[in-house]
């Protein structure tokens, strides 16, 4: 009788770390995120704050700073982002959820950018699940 009840609590156990892991959503793919614009940037203008989305190369190129706009207590992190043709990425952003202040700001993600990416051409972005389209011009 033990060894069942220690069996079950045991899986018990397992599950509840299971969901506590994965309730906060998949492992965050970017590299870092930080409410405000991107610092370092090529290619974006940081003096607009229309509410638009944008997306700049960073330092070299190795990086792109994504930029979203929202709530700064519901922080949106990528959840995937796939290489399509044309010099094309797929970016699927998704919201951690919760409780949002009534604030409306700038959220800075920054990616690694894929090797089928040529950053001599333009790259075409679509942020999801909104569809956006973003295009970054070629690196010089």
């Amino acid at each position: 009788m033990r060894a069942v009840l220690r069996v079950t609590i045991a899986v018990l156990l397992g599950t509840a770390v299971l969901l506590t892991t994965t309730a906060c959503g998949p492992a965050h793919i970017e590299v870092r995120s930080y409410n405000g614009l991107p610092e370092r940037t090529t290619g974006i203008d940081t003096s607009v704050t229309d509410g638009k989305p944008g997306a700049a190369w960073q330092g070299d190129g190795a990086q792109l700073a994504i930029v979203t706009w929202g709530s700064s207590s519901c922080l949106p992190y990528v959840n995937t982002i796939a290489v399509g043709g044309g010099n094309s990425l797929t970016v699927d952003i998704q919201d951690a959820g919760g409780v949002c202040t009534a604030d409306f700001g700038p959220r800075t993600t920054i990616i690694n950018v894929p090797s089928a990416i040529d950053r001599s051409r333009e790259t075409h972005l679509t942020l999801r699940p909104k569809g956006d389209p973003v295009t970054v011009q070629p690196l010089s």
